[in-house]
């Protein structure tokens, strides 16, 4: 059946057949058993013209001993081509998938559509299969709107609903998210009137599942799991547990219930949890976005960090978006406590230091600001260099030094052009009686922001 004999990158032998519209890789292993493997949608607009690409999961599979049967579409498509249905119904497909002893379909999102519904040729094979859909006709699944790529194609004919077709599988392994609307939709119809489906419900994750059960340190267990076919459905709801261990969990917890103590609970959580991941100052600033009021953040029990983590910038920047959400609240004192407790234990960071200068002009203290800007300065780096020239426009005009105010109101404009930056010009150029430069910052706001207030402020000087 498979005649061309490639090379992968790395050295690795393969067969392929090519068809109008897919790529089908062989690689044989040193076990007895087959994973008939599907690419997900990634990137979906774009086509898929390398045939020496690598099969979903293949490289890992085939380490593991198993030979690995990679679908590898040309385009995304859901693997709704004829000719792809019409390989795996052949006599061809058949007695190969007969000489293992074993066969297992594995997929993710539409990689875990194809491992269900083509696993209806093989009989007492196994499906693993993360967040799949069930079908995307817009007949049986119009709620499912994420993909046009996918509800643009014919869903008439074979292997066209995982709610249907899989009837040969012994086992299916599924994981998803049952709180993402969709993911958890489709989970039911595969579930419904089956006793042989063991589900892994993660929830307030999302839907890339195989890599929030990477992040929770459980995948390779619910894999193996599942390839030996002792997962059990306690098994899985101790795995799904591990989602405690993830800042993903939590900021999606707090951002869909927002109830205040629930928020509060998910903010302490995150701060808590050993992980530390890239966007950390994103998920603390949509968290106390929440936080109704500087009741709900108890600062003698908000827990810092590591002192290595505290370094790191996105935490630094984390832990300023709370300590600031306290003083848009209306405590000052308490974000300035909060700020000064974090200096003191973890050091300089610049956006710390900015706070604490911002809370200091807000109680008047102004030389105080002043020297806590001049540190910033020292240890800002360029992301943060706009902010600390607009702090010091503002301390410098409160010391009555407009001229020394507006070059850096003008500074920080050069860096990062916008509204507060072209404010803070307009404010020192209105101190040193420069109506007609104010003039132009204002249209500039007006037009550019939608804010007329300042020129309103020209005309009662008028």
């Amino acid at each position: 059946m498979f005649v061309n004999n490639y090379t992968y990158a790395n050295g690795q032998g393969f067969y392929q057949i090519e068809t109008d519209k897919n790529f089908i890789d062989y690689i044989p292993g040193e076990l007895n058993k087959l994973v008939i493997t599907f690419e997900n949608a990634e990137n979906p607009n774009e086509p898929r013209p390398d045939k020496f690409r690598y099969p979903w999961g293949g490289v890992y599979l085939n380490r593991k001993g198993f030979s690995v049967l990679g679908v590898k579409p040309k385009h995304v498509d859901w693997y709704r081509s004829k000719c792809l249905h019409e390989f795996f119904r052949s006599e061809e497909f058949k007695a190969f998938s007969q000489s293992f002893v074993k066969v297992y379909f594995y997929g993710s999102s539409m990689g875990g559509f194809g491992a269900l519904v083509f696993s209806d040729t093989v009989p007492n094979s196994i499906v693993i299969a993360f967040n799949p859909q069930s079908s995307l006709d817009e007949n049986i699944a119009g709620w499912d709107k994420r993909y046009p790529q996918g509800t643009s194609q014919y869903w008439g004919g074979d292997f066209s609903d995982a709610a249907i077709f899989p009837t040969a599988p012994k086992k299916i392994f599924l994981a998803y998210d049952p709180f993402c609307r969709e993911d958890g939709l489709h989970a039911r119809r595969i579930e419904s009137d089956r006793d042989n489906v063991i589900s892994l419900k993660m929830p307030f994750v999302g839907h890339v599942m195989m890599s929030w059960l990477q992040k929770s340190g459980v995948l390779t267990q619910f894999i193996e799991g599942a390839f030996a076919e002792s997962l059990t459905d306690f098994d899985c709801w101790l795995l799904a547990r591990s989602r405690r261990k993830i800042a993903r969990y939590y900021h999606m917890l707090g951002t869909l219930n927002k109830n205040p103590s629930t928020v509060k609970l998910c903010i302490y959580s995150i701060l808590i949890i050993d992980e530390v991941p890239e966007n950390f100052a994103r998920i603390i600033f949509e968290l106390t976005k929440l936080v109704g009021k500087s009741d709900d953040i108890d600062i003698t029990t908000i827990p810092l960090k590591s002192r290595d983590d505290m370094a790191k910038n996105s935490v630094g920047k984390g832990y300023f978006y709370l300590a600031k959400r306290l003083s848009d609240l209306g405590d000052v004192e308490k974000s300035l406590k909060f700020s000064l407790k974090i200096i003191r234990y973890g050091g300089y960071h610049a956006s710390i230091l900015i706070n604490v200068a911002e809370c200091y002009i807000k109680l008047n203290t102004y030389e105080l600001a002043n020297f806590y800007a001049n540190e910033a300065f020292n240890v800002c780096e360029k992301e943060e260099l706009a902010n600390v020239y607009r702090i010091k426009s503002r301390i410098l005009l409160k010391l009555d030094k407009p001229l020394l105010a507006l070059e850096m109101a003008k500074e920080s404009v050069e860096i990062d052009y916008n509204m507060m930056g072209l404010k803070d010009c307009f404010n020192a150029l209105l101190k040193t009686e420069n109506f007609d430069e104010a003039l132009s910052y204002a249209i500039m706001i007006s037009d550019q922001f939608g804010d007329d207030t300042y020129l309103k402020k020209l005309k009662v000087k008028e």
